[in-house]
């Protein structure tokens, strides 16, 4: 089988920007922070009072305290590591003014550089998107900042008024600079991590499950405990069979299906991917029909979004009588108006053939994908899974999955699938294009002599981090 060229970690543009853009605006104002201080403890009015003696082993053991809690959240957590190591690049550029204090004092220097990182490293917990300590060390780097500019710009503001009696030109930018550099610390130093809620759709047998199972493996998810067990259970089945095709769970009652993963490498964001799996095409059927009815009720109540419609309507007093699961229904209700985005699952053996495992034909389950999107107006990811099945020919015949997806997407038109896919609710893998292609994601689960496998003990997939990247 030839080689297709996936790239699997693809980079997100927007956050390198701002990273950019942070790096630049810390530098401007890092070199204004090493003027003030060099300035500050040289002429300032600290300086006339307190004997040098006192100052200089001062100064070397906040450098010290300052490193060492860096250093350790850096080690330790992972949310703020790249913050920590913008603090501490730029710490260095300050602390060049301080180099014969720090030479002058090494001993306390290193005292408090080493006892800081061990104690710090001692209490930091480890985050996660299910836990999110409020950290002591990071206030205490955010104060140890802020206090530390704001006492050496008084410092200087008091000696300089003491020999000129008037304040220096051009003190309001300092000002506007402390609020600026204090608005950058207490965006890197908080926890403020964004949620998210994404919800998976799709016929039974089209393979929520094992869809889930690997995109939660491939980029480290924290799985529910549902989800957990089947993600083990798969492998173990992988091990012992060769491929994941010997696992047959019937779905027998209505459960979620979820996992967390953070993503981001300078804010992180918190996002929940789920599913309810269910049992039966009685769902497809049933939620054709009660969108229908939203869809109506959207008109006669003049609701403004999705969220409004659903909070206007009494379920318990209204409810179309053609849906008779009704409890299982609105619980999927209420996940989709949960929900920032969707990811619509399509079987690739379903585009051009009934798809055996399933029960229902791509033109009736794309036809209920439309109609979701109609009421909801939410955007929405357009999968197609099992692709190794259907195209195995092609993927050996391709040299990227552009070219891939571009041959699956045409297909998909072909089949019916158009006005989704044209959809300005869509959301593709890449910017500045209308290439078909580049509005759906395919993945499968990769394979080694026509069988899945495990490896590192991870399911190997095909896909899956291309997908992670736009949710």
């Amino acid at each position: 089988m030839k080689s297709v060229n996936v790239n699997l970690d693809v980079y997100n543009y927007k956050e390198i920007f701002i990273i950019v853009i942070y790096v630049i605006f810390l530098l401007i104002l890092s070199l204004w922070v090493k003027d003030i201080f060099r300035v500050s403890w040289k002429v300032g009015f600290l300086r006339s009072i307190v004997d040098s003696t006192t100052i200089l082993p001062l100064i070397a053991i906040i450098a010290g305290l300052y490193l060492g809690l860096s250093i350790a959240v850096i080690i330790r957590d992972d949310f703020k590591r790249v913050q920590g190591a913008i603090i501490l690049f730029f710490s260095f550029i300050i602390i060049l003014n301080f180099v014969a204090t720090i030479s002058q004092n090494l001993v306390l220097f290193l005292i408090a550089l080493v006892g800081s990182s061990y104690l710090a490293l001692q209490h930091l917990k480890k985050p996660s998107c299910g836990y999110r300590p409020d950290n002591k060390i990071l206030k205490l780097l955010t104060y140890i900042t802020l206090a530390y500019i704001v006492v050496s710009l008084i410092n200087f503001y008091i000696g300089w008024l003491d020999k000129f009696s008037e304040l220096p030109v051009g003190y309001q930018y300092d000002l506007i600079y402390t609020v600026l550099l204090g608005s950058v610390f207490y965006k890197f130093m908080n926890y403020e991590v964004e949620s998210a809620s994404i919800f998976v759709l799709g016929p039974p047998r089209v393979g929520k499950t094992v869809f889930l199972a690997t995109l939660c493996d491939t980029i480290e998810g924290e799985p529910g405990a549902i989800l957990s067990k089947i993600i083990n259970d798969l492998k173990e089945v992988a091990k012992k069979e060769g491929y994941l095709g010997a696992w047959i769970e019937p779905t027998r009652v209505l459960a979620e299906l979820y996992f967390i993963f953070g993503k981001g490498i300078l804010f992180r964001k918190c996002i929940k991917i789920s599913t309810l799996d269910y049992p039966g095409r009685y769902l497809i059927d049933e939620l054709r029909e009660l969108f229908l009815w939203l869809k109506e009720k959207k008109i006669r109540l003049n609701a403004k979004s999705f969220e409004d419609l659903v909070s206007q309507i009494d379920f318990s007093k209204e409810w179309p009588k053609q849906v008779v699961h009704k409890d299982d229904m609105i619980k999927i209700l209420r996940k989709i108006s949960e929900s920032s985005k969707l990811i619509f699952l399509v079987s690739a053996v379903s585009i051009k053939r009934q798809d055996p495992d399933m029960m229902i034909k791509l033109d009736d389950y794309i036809s209920v994908y439309k109609l979701i999107v109609e009421v909801s107006e939410k955007p929405f990811v357009l999968v197609v899974n099992k692709v190794d099945k259907e195209y195995n020919n092609v993927i050996s015949s391709v040299n990227n999955i552009d070219e891939l997806a571009q041959i699956i997407a045409k297909d998909l038109v072909s089949a019916g699938a158009t006005r989704l896919i044209d959809d300005k609710r869509i959301i593709g893998r890449k910017l500045f294009t209308n290439n078909v292609g580049s509005k759906i994601f395919v993945c499968w689960v990769k394979e080694k002599d026509s069988k899945p496998v495990v490896i590192n003990d991870k399911i190997v997939g095909v896909g899956y981090r291309v997908i992670a990247n736009v949710l």
